[in-house]
């Protein structure tokens, strides 16, 4: 089933890499990447793609995945909100609700950090889960989580990047009970 679901989201996610983001994307930095899975399916559809994850046991399990199917990608040790990377990548992703780990301060830091790593006309697209479809909030707290609705992310975003779109679920738009959101930020081309 979740090896499903992720194949389902990158789905989505080549749908925005191709009607969103305003370069080809060939070369994408997965942010928060863990263990892999996302990273890995990525790869195997044919982008170069690196991995940042500030965890190493996690980017470990993820390079024991990668040399097990012998795929070609670099896993490295980083921060997503302090990227050190200038204009590198077409998108830059970040999933499973990884955002909702950052409080406000920390999510400008990262958009900062994102934008920086973007090429001209590239996308971010980050998936988080709605408060308005789980009614009970226990489900944010008892892992720290912070809660995000789409218009305070929106609000966030737009003052980083020149458009932001939110969807809901895999869908290009967004219905009120939707289960993922869907944060989609383009770079503005170069003047």
């Amino acid at each position: 089933m979740r090896l499903e679901r992720i194949s389902q989201e990158i789905d989505f996610v080549e749908r925005i890499f191709r009607n969103d983001a305003r370069r080809e994307v060939r070369h994408v930095l997965d942010i928060a990447c863990g263990t892999g899975a996302p990273t890995l399916e990525l790869v195997r559809r044919g982008y170069e793609v690196v991995g940042l994850d500030i965890n190493e046991e996690m980017l470990t399990v993820a390079r024991e995945k990668a040399r097990r199917e012998e795929l070609s990608v670099e896993f490295m040790l980083g921060d997503a909100a302090a990227l050190d990377f200038r204009e590198e990548f077409d998108a830059v992703t970040m999933f499973f609700s990884s955002i909702l780990y950052l409080n406000e301060d920390r999510i400008n830091e990262l958009f900062n950090s994102v934008i920086k790593a973007l090429r001209p006309g590239g996308v971010f697209v980050a998936d988080w889960s709605n408060l308005l479809f789980y009614r009970d909030r226990a489900f944010f707290t008892h892992e720290n989580l912070n809660v995000y609705t789409a218009r305070e992310m929106r609000l966030l975003a737009e003052k980083h990047f020149d458009e932001v779109i939110i969807y809901g679920d895999f869908q290009r738009e967004l219905p009120a009970n939707a289960w993922r959101l869907w944060l989609v930020g383009i770079k503005g081309q170069a003047p």
